[in-house]
């Protein structure tokens, strides 16, 4: 199994975490939890490979729906009391998201995208899937509402991994990525940072 699936089921796992505790406060039935387990994990990646052409992991690769499923399922119980923890659900939610950026990007310079195309993946794959769960339950897509640094972490690592790539090796820009926008994420959602905007 390569590094590239291993973090990219990483991502998933802990997706899946955030749709089962959004399930959870929407007291929804069993199939809601999975479904909405499955779109948080899994929708970002969807969008991705769809976009760049290429084969549709989520969908070929045995592992994929059966982690996003399994993760869901198993921490259900647990989930909303993880989320709403401030330092628990605010570490985890920075750690998808860097994940989801790492693999996103990656994945695109891999198949020779353009740096902009690289970097918009790379974003689209971060908050994706949590846009979708948004839509389906009539809310206000998080890169639309002020507060955190969310997506404004995913452009920046997005753009971070992009610049660094020809210059470092595998490792380093893959940690650097992750310790970069995990940062912005955590930092500003623990200090109440609010990422640019053009009015207040």
């Amino acid at each position: 199994m390569s590094i590239f699936t291993i973090l990219d089921l990483a991502s998933i796992a802990i997706g899946a975490l955030f749709g089962a505790a959004i399930a959870s406060k929407q007291k929804a039935p069993l199939v809601g939890v999975i479904l909405l387990s499955v779109i948080t994990a899994l929708g970002g990646g969807m969008l991705r490979d769809v976009l760049l052409d290429t084969e549709v992991l989520a969908l070929s690769n045995a592992w994929y729906l059966p982690v996003a499923v399994t993760s869901g399922l198993l921490m259900l119980p647990f989930a909303e009391r993880i989320t709403e923890h401030s330092t628990i659900g605010l570490t985890l939610d920075a750690t998808t998201l860097a994940l989801f950026v790492l693999v996103g990007t990656e994945k695109a310079i891999s198949l020779e995208a353009t740096a902009s195309a690289a970097i918009l993946i790379g974003v689209i794959t971060a908050i994706g899937g949590g846009t979708l769960a948004n839509l389906m339950q009539g809310k206000r897509p998080i890169f639309l509402e002020r507060g955190p640094w969310y997506a404004s972490a995913a452009v920046l690592g997005a753009m971070y991994y992009v610049a660094v790539d020809q210059w470092l090796g595998d490792a380093e820009v893959r940690g650097s990525t992750l310790l970069l926008v995990f940062l912005m994420t955590f930092l500003s959602g623990k200090f109440g940072w609010n990422a640019p905007a053009l009015t207040k």
